[in-house]
């Protein structure tokens, strides 16, 4: 155990302390304090015994690790010596500085006091250092606010944007209603001439699919998501096109139609028509599923005849529909080439997945005026406006709002822009191309998953 008397440290930390209050400096290493703190603790009369005993336990067992962690972590010596110095540095800085000054902590305090105290003008400065910090605080809250406001209206301005194409597309349904089913095949007729035109097909079957939900949901109380087929999954696999999920009577839209239930009416091709009919892609009616019984009252071609649903599913086609034709559509770095890889003849020779997709299922599918006939188009379609925004979310900057290609399909015709009108006829209002190109954003608001 170390002797208060015999020990020249003790001595020496002692006139330290001393010395500092009196403005005067001496340094003192880690060692001192390892050999004066324990006798400094049982000199200081507020200190426990017990606070002394252990520190003197640690030194006789020469324990330098926990002494170590006793010095620098339990009890801060390290951080007294620092705040020591300091007291020490701020007076010889102050006497220099001529400042005459009575420090109040010089009075009537111990040399232990002494050491955590800070000064009158050290206090002042943080004070000053602390309004300062207010004031910029303040002023930054400020700006934030004018920022904020400018942001709640801008964000009201597009809300009631929002809601009023929502209300236009209500008003669109409610008279939807009210014309003639005479009138719709016609319109369905008239406007099918000219819907596949290279630079609009997909903006205008977006905003289709967008139409297409509104409109179920309030005739039909429908409160999911528009499901998308991923005929990809499918075409990737050994077995029949036929035995996918998509096809199955219980969980699914029903199956391939049954040959013998249906035949081609006689006048078929007295009726000329854009796209030419194959009579062997109209197999039979679907007799399976929740559409055995969906009635259809347009075609085949734009002969206006009552039928059932007919499918003669091609497996042949699935070849157009792997993973490695929806990755080489979506690799292209253009739009004008990512559409003509997805949407096919007539623009390519051979087919591609938006018209191999339509052949595959056959039957009123195929056929160009009463393919939307079939439940698997808006899921078709759905499918497809999914791998458009997968292209455009791999360059988002560039593709979200990028539109090329042509207004119609024979001349005369224009470029499209993304002011160009997608005209709905009587479906709904007519949108502008840019309207639809952020499904994120109104009237669109979904996502893929």
């Amino acid at each position: 155990m170390f002797n208060q008397s015999g020990s020249r440290r003790w001595t020496h930390f002692r006139s330290a302390l001393q010395l500092a209050v009196q403005r005067s400096a001496h340094k003192w290493t880690f060692e001192d304090f390892a050999e004066c703190f324990p006798l400094y603790v049982e000199e200081d009369k507020n200190s426990a015994s017990a606070t002394f005993n252990s520190i003197s336990d640690y030194i006789e067992a020469q324990n330098i690790r926990d002494l170590d962690k006793l010095f620098k972590e339990d009890y801060n010596v390290q951080e007294s010596i620092d705040i020591l110095h300091k007291i020490v540095q701020d007076a010889k800085e102050r006497k220099a500085r001529g400042e005459v000054r009575k420090d109040a902590w010089r009075e009537n305090l111990n040399p232990r006091t002494s050491v955590c105290a800070k000064t009158i003008p050290v206090l002042e400065k943080d004070v000053a250092r602390l309004k300062k910090q207010l004031e910029e605080a303040e002023e930054l809250n400020q700006e934030l606010q004018r920022q904020l406001q400018e942001v709640t209206g801008e964000t009201d301005e597009v809300n009631q944007q929002a809601l009023d194409i929502v209300r236009q597309l209500d008003l669109a349904c409610e008279e939807w209603q009210k014309i003639p089913q005479e009138e719709i095949e016609g319109w369905t007729v008239e406007n099918l001439e000219s819907l596949k035109p290279p630079g609009q097909f997909l903006p205008w079957h977006r905003g289709l699919l967008i139409i297409y939900e509104r409109f179920i949901r309030n005739e039909c109380h429908y409160k999911g998501p528009i499901p998308y087929w991923d005929w990809s999954k499918d075409a990737d696999r050994l077995t029949h096109m036929a035995n996918s999920s998509i096809f199955d009577p219980a969980t699914g839209f029903g199956g391939d139609g049954v040959a013998g239930t249906y035949s081609l009416p006689e006048n078929y091709t007295l009726v000329p028509s854009r796209v030419p009919i194959n009579p062997y892609a109209w197999k039979g009616c679907v007799k399976d599923g929740p559409f055995a019984a969906h009635p259809i009252v347009l075609g085949p071609g734009k002969l206006v005849t009552k039928h059932c649903l007919v499918r003669d599913i091609n497996d042949t086609y699935k070849e157009y529909l792997t993973t490695n034709a929806v990755r080489n559509a979506t690799i292209q770095p253009s739009f004008e080439l990512f559409r003509i890889e997805l949407e096919g003849r007539p623009v390519t020779p051979t087919p591609k997945m938006h018209d191999a997709a339509h052949v595959l299922v056959g039957g009123d599918m195929s056929n160009f005026y009463s393919s939307v006939a079939d439940p698997l188009f808006i899921l078709h379609h759905a499918n497809l406006d999914r791998i458009w925004w997968v292209w455009q979310q791999i360059k988002p900057a560039k593709r979200l709002y990028e539109i090329t290609g042509r207004s119609t399909v024979a001349p005369p015709y224009t470029d499209v822009t993304l002011d160009f009108d997608l005209d709905f006829g009587a479906l709904a209002p007519s949108l502008k191309i840019r309207q639809v190109m952020n499904i994120h954003e109104a009237p669109a608001c979904y996502t893929y998953v």
